[in-house]
């Protein structure tokens, strides 16, 4: 998490590798980040892809606890809880000293309605008509069906500016395969990807 939020503070863009081992929580705090972006720059767009459904559904899961656990005053409105969405409204109604205060933004007067969408990568065209400014790919070293291609979709809809992030993260499985490669390159100089070990 510390070298994601350096490069984010640094750059205002990340781009990290990260070989994980089992379980660290590097999902929830993925999440976070994700949160906290998503909260304070407004119109942001996150996709997840998941190696099978229930990473997908834990990633949901996770999610909605984050949003359920904010403060009153910087929770945003859910616009949409779907199936593999979760969108927000602006910022709407609390309670304050027992009286209904209506805001629509939040304290510096942005609204949120910032969006994260989670999918699979069984599905070979997840994320390719989007460009989100954030892609987190988890268990990527796990995923089925011809994760080269799906990963090339997906990287190559994230613009390369800044207010984007990159996270590619996976626990290993041997040598070779789609992860291994970034593993691999992500060690050259050359490289704007970061690798992490944790």
């Amino acid at each position: 998490a510390r070298r994601l939020c350096d490069q984010w503070f640094r750059r205002r863009y990340a781009r990290t590798v990260d070989l994980k081992a089992r379980p660290v929580g590097r999902t929830t705090i993925q999440k976070g980040f994700e949160l906290w972006v998503g909260l304070y720059t407004p119109w942001s767009f996150e996709i997840t892809i998941a190696d099978d459904n229930p990473g997908a559904q834990g990633v949901l899961e996770l999610l909605s606890l984050m949003h359920e656990s904010l403060p009153g005053w910087m929770k945003p409105e859910l616009a949409r809880a779907a199936v593999n969405v979760v969108q927000f409204a602006g910022f709407g109604r609390t309670v304050r000293g027992g009286r209904k205060v209506e805001h629509r933004s939040d304290r510096l007067g942005r609204e949120c309605r910032s969006k994260w969408q989670v999918e699979t990568a069984f599905n070979l065209r997840a994320g390719r008509k989007w460009t989100p400014n954030m892609l987190h790919a988890t268990e990527v070293a796990f995923w089925a069906r011809n994760p080269a291609e799906v990963l090339l979709g997906l990287v190559q809809g994230v613009p390369d500016v800044p207010g984007t992030a990159i996270s590619l993260e996976s626990t290993a499985r041997g040598h070779g395969g789609v992860f291994y490669d970034e593993v691999q390159l992500a060690q050259s100089p050359e490289s704007s990807y970061e690798l992490v070990f944790v």
